[in-house]
C-alpha cells in the first residue's frame, strides 16, 4: 500500500472536507488517492475597475492572487484629456507569467492637444499573469487636465500546485 506523503494534497483533502484535524480523516483516504485530471478546476471571476483617475502616475487596478492562477480575458481603457495637457500615451500594464511586462492596452495622443479615447480588447485565450503581481494604469502629465478610467475582468484557478 502507498502512502501519500504530499502534504498539499492532504491539506487539500482536510479543507475540501471541512475536517481541521487531518488525523481524522480516514486512512483509506489518505493512502488510497488515485491521480485525477482536473478538466473543469474551480474558477473565480473577477472585475476590477479603477474610475475616474486624474492624477498623474501610475495606479493599481488590482493585485494578481499569490496562491491561485489569474487569467485576464478583458480589458478596457478610456481617458480624456484636455487641450493643455501634455500627457501622450496612457497604458495598461501587467505581469506575464514568465515576470516580464507587458503593455496590453495603450492610448496614444498629440501633447497640448484635446483627446477622447475609448478601447476594449477581449483576449481569447486568456493571458496567463504572474502570482502576486500588479495590474496597473498609467497617465504621466505635468500640465493640463487628465482623467483616466481602466476596468479588467478574468478569473482565477485554485490549484494545488504553486
Amino acid at each position: 500500500m502507498v502512502m501519500n506523503q504530499n502534504a498539499a494534497i492532504i491539506d487539500r483533502m482536510s479543507e475540501d472536507l471541512k475536517e481541521s484535524n487531518v488525523a481524522a480523516l480516514p486512512k483509506n483516504i489518505q493512502t488510497n488517492i488515485q491521480p485525477v485530471l482536473i478538466v473543469n478546476p474551480k474558477k473565480n471571476t473577477f472585475a476590477k475597475y479603477i474610475s475616474q483617475r486624474s492624477v498623474t502616475g501610475v495606479s493599481t487596478i488590482s493585485t494578481t492572487s499569490s496562491d491561485k492562477d489569474t487569467y485576464l480575458t478583458s480589458i478596457n481603457l478610456s481617458n480624456q484629456s484636455d487641450a493643455t495637457a501634455d500627457n501622450v500615451r496612457i497604458y495598461v500594464s501587467v505581469t506575464l507569467e514568465d515576470g516580464s511586462v507587458a503593455y496590453i492596452l495603450e492610448l496614444s495622443k498629440i501633447t497640448l492637444t484635446a483627446f477622447t479615447g475609448n478601447m476594449t480588447k477581449n483576449i481569447n485565450p486568456p493571458l496567463k499573469l504572474k502570482r502576486g503581481s500588479s495590474i496597473s494604469l498609467a497617465n504621466v502629465f505635468t500640465a493640463g487636465a487628465s482623467v483616466s478610467s481602466a476596468g479588467v475582468t478574468g478569473y482565477e484557478v485554485d490549484t494545488l500546485n504553486k
